[in-house]
């Protein structure tokens, strides 16, 4: 699936604010611009995204006050990614997503589990900013995850075609608490 118009002019109107080092632009354009594209690698790379995320204006970033633990799920060898979620089910769904969209044919996709530090957590782009995307998701510094676990396999068979056939109970993982500092 490519990006709609309204997401690439966003991500070009997000590059020129990143250039011009507009922090409050850039935080207004940074959200929908990562939630709007598909794969945030296309467009940025991890760096630069980690760039944009700590050039965004301060007051709108509420961060966990202590770690937190997050699941990602991917193909092999991408634990050390951006995005992460709090929902154990969601990372199970993603798992099984990319072996569909980046690897079709791939046996397994892998579910991954780390304890964040609060320092490391960069954004919670979570409901409050995304309602209708209900990921939990939390963007994280990968640099700065020290153990990665490897604790679950997806295979294509068993992945539901529909997210929201997933759905996420949310009692699987305790809510966040959440301060309003900044992290660069």
């Amino acid at each position: 699936m490519e990006d709609s118009p309204e997401v690439l002019e966003n991500l070009r109107a997000l590059l020129a604010a990143y250039n011009a080092r507009d922090r409050l632009e850039i935080w207004k354009r940074l959200l929908p611009a990562w939630a709007g594209t598909e794969n945030t690698g296309e467009h940025f790379s991890s760096r630069e995204w980690l760039e944009m995320f700590s050039l965004a204006e301060p007051r709108y970033k509420p961060l966990p006050q202590a770690s937190i633990t997050v699941y990602r799920g991917t193909i092999a060898n991408h634990e050390r990614g951006l995005a992460w979620t709090s929902c154990l089910d969601l990372a199970r769904w993603f798992a099984g997503r990319w072996i569909h969209k980046i690897e079709p044919g791939t046996a397994l996709g892998y579910v991954y589990k780390t304890e964040a530090p609060a320092a490391a957590v960069v954004c919670v782009a979570d409901i409050e900013q995304h309602p209708h995307r209900e990921e939990h998701e939390i963007i994280v510094n990968p640099h700065l995850l020290e153990q990665i676990d490897t604790i679950d396999e997806v295979s294509q068979e068993e992945w539901p075609d529909n997210p929201l056939d997933v759905g996420c109970s949310c009692e699987s993982h305790p809510p966040i608490k959440r301060g309003h500092d900044f992290r660069p």
